[in-house]
Formats: C-alpha cells, sequence, structure tokens
C-alpha cells in the first residue's frame, strides 16, 4: 500500500471519528433532562414516604448524631472497663464530644487524613516531611466502632 492510500485512509479515519464525535455530542445536548425523577436518594425516599426533603434531611441528621453518641459512649465504657482511662476522664471527653460542633459527613473524620498524618498506609512507613517516621505506638480499638 502506498503513502498515498495510508494518508487517506488515516485522514477518513480521523473524519469519521470527528463527525461522530460531534454529532453524538449534539445529540446529546438536544436531549431534554428528566427533571420528573429525583436526582438524589434523599429525594426519592421522601417522594416515596410522602414527606418535605427537609424533613427526612433532618430527621437523618438526628439518626446519625444519636448513633455517633451511643457509639462513643459505648467505646468509652469499654476503655472503662478496661482499665485504660477513669470514669471522670471518660464523663469529660463524653461531655467535649457531645457539645461539638457537627461535620457535614464526618468529613473531619474521614477522608482528609485527620487521623494520622501517614493517611492510607496503614502499617507502612507513609509520607514524613524530612525523613523516616518514629514508631507509633498502637492505640486501644473498639470491638465494632471506632472514634
Amino acid at each position: 500500500m502506498g503513502r498515498f492510500k495510508k494518508a487517506t485512509i488515516a485522514v477518513l479515519l480521523v473524519a469519521v471519528i470527528l463527525v461522530g464525535g460531534l454529532a453524538g455530542l449534539a445529540l446529546a445536548q438536544t436531549g431534554t433532562p428528566d427533571t420528573a425523577q429525583p436526582k438524589t436518594l434523599l429525594e426519592r425516599v421522601a417522594g416515596i414516604l410522602g414527606i418535605d426533603q427537609q424533613t427526612l434531611e433532618n430527621a437523618v441528621g438526628q439518626a446519625q448524631r444519636e448513633m455517633r453518641n451511643e457509639a462513643a459512649d459505648s467505646y468509652l465504657k469499654n476503655l472503662v472497663d478496661k482499665g485504660v482511662i477513669t470514669q471522670a476522664e471518660s464523663d469529660a471527653y463524653g461531655t467535649w464530644y457531645k457539645a461539638r460542633p457537627d461535620t457535614p459527613l464526618g468529613a473531619l473524620d474521614r477522608g482528609l487524613g485527620l487521623r494520622g498524618f501517614r493517611g492510607g498506609m496503614r502499617g507502612g512507613r507513609g509520607f514524613c516531611w524530612g525523613g523516616p517516621m518514629a514508631p507509633v505506638a498502637p492505640t486501644p480499638q473498639a470491638s465494632s466502632t471506632s472514634l
């Protein structure tokens, strides 16, 4: 096959791909969005239950706070039972924990790496500024939940 034929086929192939892509893009933009379908899970659940979405969001938020507080109480009770902390320390921490401001979906607890600078590299050396990291003493873990 000659150079001219190869170049012609390559140009035609690029043109077909380009035209097909532009046609698909044009069809995608002219389609009307389906506004009748709810966009989020909470919108769908609110629609099924026949209640206002804000009422549902408030109820879910309250349930999350209650579950976090119950998990914290259980964790602290476990630490007191094991003798790791005293009941007075548990009460002080519990008071602080319940008085702290809420963060949306625990954003400061997960995802941002604030529980340890080494991020998701459990058991590894992790990332460190300026050299190797010193070993970290293990902390007591709750059996089912952790703070």
